[in-house]
């Protein structure tokens, strides 16, 4: 086959390919912010860790994305950092306008040089912002809770990071962590 003819139809063919795989393909479920916000099981694997933090993942046969585990490089006051977080869509930020919330860390000292002390932080770029809390964490799962309310939707800046800063030491302790949940409560 002549070039002049074989590029044309490859194009052709690509186009076909991205038309179908964006037609047919699975669709993302669409959540409700109205229902909650949770990262849990293989959702654990959209957290981001910021540079001087450390993520991996543990669990079982049966469940082999349990729960993740964080570590932190350094102490989080020597450099600004989100830690490990959670980016909450836009759309959260516009149904939680105004609203109390709960947000609740799922999580333990971990196995191997367990963190003695961690910081949970809520982001919001409105009122209702929470900075750094400390809590320490203990030898079994536990859930670990902040109240706070949030001002108006900001339009210009819609994101919301839940973070969590492992280990306040810095010594590469974890935290092993099962969930990141926002609830409304009010």
């Amino acid at each position: 086959m002549k070039d002049r003819f074989f590029y044309p139809l490859m194009a052709l063919a690509v186009i076909g390919m991205i038309f179908a795989a964006l037609t047919f393909g699975e669709k993302a479920p669409t959540a409700d912010p109205m229902d909650g916000y949770k990262v849990s099981g293989t959702s654990l694997q959209g957290l981001v860790a910021s540079p001087g933090t450390t993520m991996s993942f543990a669990g079982d046969k049966t469940n082999p994305i349990a729960y993740a585990v964080l570590g932190a490089d350094f102490k989080a006051n020597e450099q600004k950092s989100p830690g490990v977080f959670t980016l909450m869509a836009p759309q959260y930020s516009k149904a939680y306008a105004g609203k109390k919330l709960r947000l609740t860390v799922r999580a333990r000292a971990g196995k191997t040089k367990p963190s003695r002390q961690f910081f949970m932080a809520f982001f919001a770029f409105t009122e209702g912002r929470k900075g750094w809390q400390k809590f320490e964490p203990t030898a079994e799962f536990q859930d670990f809770e902040v109240i706070t309310k949030l001002g108006a939707y900001n339009a210009e800046q819609p994101e919301i990071y839940f973070a969590v800063w492992p280990d306040s030491s810095g010594d590469g302790r974890t935290l092993e962590v099962e969930s990141f949940e926002v609830e409304i409560i009010e």
